[in-house]
């Protein structure tokens, strides 16, 4: 993931799923002053971190679940997300990745692929197939 990112200067933001395992490739793959946000620990809970990286970089690590937040929280975050990223998205003003796009019969490749490590952006699953 990050020798590409680093390619075009690093990343201002890496909304980061997986946690543990990503932590020192997130933190190589980020241009000075930005924002680590974790949601998820799929990659496991905890790992060695580098504080003087974080320090030099002037990084900011903010981490967050949805899980445990009411329904009005959810309902009210998905709102915010609707009126104010996808217009953003649309206008090209944030721009997402996309390294390979899985038929849902690939399910199996797709994540054996995603494991690999070798993706650069998102690998996404074809369920209009």
């Amino acid at each position: 993931m990050t020798s590409g990112v680093q390619d075009l200067g690093g990343a201002d933001i890496i909304l980061d799923t997986v946690a543990g395992s990503y932590l020192q490739r997130n933190l190589n793959a980020y241009k000075p002053g930005g924002r680590m946000i974790t949601i998820g620990k799929q990659g496991g809970a905890s790992d060695t971190l580098d504080f003087s990286m974080l320090m030099k970089k002037k990084l900011t690590l903010i981490g967050s679940l949805l899980r445990d937040r009411t329904t009005e929280e959810k309902a009210r975050i998905m709102e915010e997300t609707t009126r104010i990223v996808w217009p953003l998205l649309e206008a090209g003003k944030i721009q997402t990745t996309t390294d390979r796009v899985f038929a849902l019969s690939e399910v199996v490749a797709a994540h054996a692929y995603f494991d690999s490590g070798q993706h650069i952006g998102k690998v996404l699953l074809d369920c209009r197939s």
